[in-house]
This record gives C-alpha cells, structure tokens and sequence, in this order.
C-alpha cells in the first residue's frame, strides 16, 4: 500500500494535472455495432462487448488490432488509442473494410486543441510518443508556438528523473526526439514538457 501511494503522488507531482483518459462502451447488437460512429480523445480507451447473441468479432481496417477470430461466446476487447485520427473497424463475418456491412468508425482527437493558422503553431503541444509500447526506442514530438527555454525529461514509476532530452533554449516549431530505452527495466514511464509556464506530462510503456 505504501509503495502504491509513493507512486500516486510522485505521477501527481510530476504532473500537476490527470490524464484525460475515458472508456467508452461499443456493443453488439444484432448485426451491428452500437454505437457505430464514436469521437473519442488520444489515450482514450475503447471497449467492445459481445452479449454471446451473435457470431461477431473486432478487426481494424488497417489490421492494427483485433479481438480475436469472430465468436459466439461472450467476450470483450479493450483497445487504447494513441494517435489522433480515424480508425475503421468491422466484423468479418458480417462486414467489411471502408464501412461495409457490419462496421464502425472511430474519430480519435487530440485533446490539446492545437490551432494552426497559416502554418503558424498557435498553442503549445506534447504529443503522444510513438511506437507505444515500445522496445528499445520511442519517438517524443512536441510544438512551440514561441521561443521558450525547454526541458523535456523522462521519469521512472518513483518520480526519478532517468534521462534529460532537452535543456535549452528553442525557437517556435516543432520537434522531435528519440527516447532509447535499451538500458531500462520494462515498465511504466513518464515523460514531461516544461516550456515556460507550459508544462505537461505523458506515460509510455517500455515491453521488452
């Protein structure tokens, strides 16, 4: 219990603020899923629940994850999203890619609200990094819509600082860093933006 809150209150101290995460439910529902077109946000997790009422099963369009061979048996498949954009999914038995038959469609945004005008960055962003998991190696990106002295620092499950990737002064832009986790432990870790009175911090998993 003890070694549970340290690590509570190390994440609310690295933070200052809570992941903006939900679960959203999608169930069966005869030949169809319900709901079928679901806005969700980045880091959202998704479950699909079959009632053991029909023959069904979960793919993506682009084979980015599955629930398994179609069943008839009770199941449920829990899916995070961690980029923001759309994810078509259907049953193969009864439907099919591009919203044939039985399909659905998932809107995946970003949370940040980032605007962009003409090319210009107006808001800060840190983005989710990519792979995640990941083994050994992670991309982090994140913007700036003006010059900022930056940090950007991963830290383990105990608040411990592993790794700085920046300490400097940057322009406005976008960038993009390589995390190597080659020489850590698998496991939960954060990573967290401070860019002058910006700050924000996400969690990445290391599976090796």
């Amino acid at each position: 219990m003890k070694q549970l809150l340290l690590i509570i209150c190390s994440f609310l101290l690295l933070s200052g603020i809570g992941f903006a995460q939900s679960l959203h439910i999608i169930e069966t529902n005869g030949n169809a899923f319900s709901p079928s077109d679901l806005t969700v946000n980045v880091m959202d997790t998704v479950r699909w629940i079959n009632s053991g009422k029909g023959f069904h099963n979960v793919v993506a369009d682009d084979d980015s994850y599955t629930s398994g061979a179609a069943s008839s048996t009770e199941w449920v498949f829990d899916h995070v999203f961690t980029l923001p954009e759309d994810s078509r999914y259907y049953c193969v038995i009864h439907g099919g890619k591009g919203g044939a038959g039985m399909s659905g469609i998932i809107h995946v945004v970003n949370t940040t609200g980032i605007t962009v005008t003409d090319g210009k960055i107006l808001d800060y962003q840190l983005s989710q990094n990519y792979p995640n998991p990941f083994n050994p190696s992670t991309t982090i990106e994140f913007s700036l819509p003006k010059s900022e002295f930056t940090t950007l620092k991963v830290f383990n499950m105990l608040g411990r600082a592993v790794t700085t990737l920046v300490s400097e002064q940057l322009g406005a832009g976008n960038y993009s860093f390589r995390f190597d986790g080659t020489e850590m432990a698998s496991g939960y870790y954060y990573y967290k933006l401070q860019a002058g009175n910006f700050r924000e911090v996400k969690r990445m998993i290391l599976i090796k």
